[in-house]
């Protein structure tokens, strides 16, 4: 057994969510580790509650004595997560179909895909590498549904003899808890069958075909596919107070503002020492919402902190977005930019206001801060980077080319200097004045004594 292809293998699927094979008259892959126990795993710290594929499990699925499955992973700190291509032959197709569309596959879109036959000979699983740093878990799985909508429109263009084609290896969700590294939640990945014959083919299966999840993201989405398992349709503009959000606008944050987002964490990493871990997609909503209350400011120039909230609320409760709006992630995000001087505060003092009998509060102040205009140009140039017919660039950067308008964003971008945290502006909190106490002895200066009264009054 190869050592190196196992710990491929494991770098680029979830250490805590895989599956195997029920033993019976209907075998059928199952979760090994429920949800109830990976959330009391992650919340009490007894991380021996959960199995992990041991290298003998591994050596058990090559020799075939045993069936594993796995699912992705949607750590954004990985770079890669592991996808599998499933082309069925069940019901009708046959054998030869499906080689036959995996080799067009190959020769015509991936090539160096690695494959080999399904069990039992009715069709074929082909795996790809999904490079992914800095997107999580919601957004790689959204990048795979697109992908599985492209292939299964191209098999429909196309006359082989096969059933379907469906993408697994999903990522489990994670919904993190408020108290760090608890969470409340868990949506399991789905799952899709572990390689046999990497280990007799290790050199190949190394040389797979590697797909970008930016690039996948750009791919049209499926009609039939719920955004984030929200909700059908579309939807209203959110309107809170006034101030619309379009659905167009909504969008960018899966294009423009993702492009932009993902080259601000690939050239000055954002680090962060709690489980609520800021992705791409996290400062990629971030910069919608900046950049149209930049454009919609109150009268008195102020961004409170709860006008960002309840608008990313909003958006988020009506399926549009992926990442629920937490207050760490947003403090790391606006100090991020704040450090690279993307945004300009005018104010940074605040105070908590009081609240009344009635529940209305007063006396409160919010800090005036705005997106600097260096920002507002790198989302103007994204945008236009979307939408205008890109020139490749005659040389390439780490092994890649890269458009014209990229390139002029990376180097931007490149050319930003962070100020260091102690040195940042931050918001800070202001009190009212205590109330006055005066000592008797201030007062009496200010009392005539006694004596004189009785004496004026006689």
């Amino acid at each position: 057994m190869d050592r190196k292809i196992t710990a491929l293998i494991r770098s680029c699927t979830s250490s805590i969510d895989y599956g195997i094979k029920t033993k019976g008259p209907k075998p059928h892959p199952v979760h090994v580790n429920k949800k109830k126990t990976i959330i009391k795993a992650f919340n009490t710290g007894n991380w021996w509650l959960l199995r992990r594929l041991s290298n003998q499990d591994f050596k058990k699925h090559f020799n075939g004595e045993e069936t594993f499955y796995f699912a992705g992973n949607g750590r954004s700190r990985d770079p890669y997560t592991l996808a599998l291509i499933d082309i069925d032959c069940h019901k009708c197709g046959s054998f030869q179909g499906a080689v036959a569309f995996v080799e067009y596959l190959r020769k015509h879109h991936y090539p160096n895909l690695f494959w080999e036959p399904s069990t039992n000979r009715n069709g074929v699983h082909a795996y790809v590498l999904i490079e992914k740093r800095g997107y999580g878990d919601s957004s790689v799985n959204q990048a795979l549904n697109r992908l599985q909508a492209f292939l299964q429109g191209l098999l429909a263009s196309t006359s082989f003899d096969v059933e379907m084609v469906e993408i697994k290896g999903h990522c489990p969700v994670i919904g993190w808890a408020e108290k760090r590294g608890e969470i409340k939640k868990i949506s399991m990945g789905q799952l899709g069958k572990l390689t046999r014959e990497a280990s007799l083919r290790p050199d190949e299966f190394k040389r797979t075909t590697v797909l970008r999840c930016f690039d996948l993201l750009k791919l049209p989405l499926p009609e039939k596919i719920q955004i984030g398992g929200k909700r059908k349709g579309k939807r209203p503009p959110a309107s809170i107070s006034g101030c619309f959000l379009t659905e167009e606008e909504v969008a960018k944050t899966r294009s423009s503002y993702l492009r932009l987002a993902t080259l601000l964490l690939d050239h000055h990493r954002l680090g962060t020492s709690s489980k609520a871990v800021v992705e791409a997609e996290d400062i990629s909503i971030f910069l919608m919402f900046l950049n149209f209350f930049t454009g919609n400011m109150n009268e008195d120039g102020s961004l409170p902190w709860a006008r960002f909230k309840n608008f990313w609320d909003v958006v988020y409760k009506s399926g549009d977005i992926d990442r629920p709006f937490h207050p760490n992630r947003f403090a790391a995000i606006r100090n991020y930019l704040t450090s690279l001087g993307l945004i300009e505060w005018t104010d940074r003092n605040y105070k908590v206001g009081k609240r009344a009998a009635d529940g209305r509060k007063y006396g409160g102040k919010a800090c005036k801060w705005k997106a600097h205009q260096l920002l507002l140009g790198l989302i103007q140039r994204a945008e236009r980077s979307e939408t205008e017919n890109e020139i490749p660039k005659a040389v390439e950067e780490d092994g890649e080319r890269t458009s014209l308008s990229t390139t002029n964003i990376l180097g931007e971008i490149k050319n930003l200097t962070r100020t260091p945290y102690s040195e940042m502006i931050k918001p800070q909190q202001i009190y009212d004045p205590p109330p006055l106490i005066y000592l008797p002895v201030d007062i009496s200066k200010y009392l005539t004594p006694i004596e004189e009264i009785w004496t004026v009054a006689i």
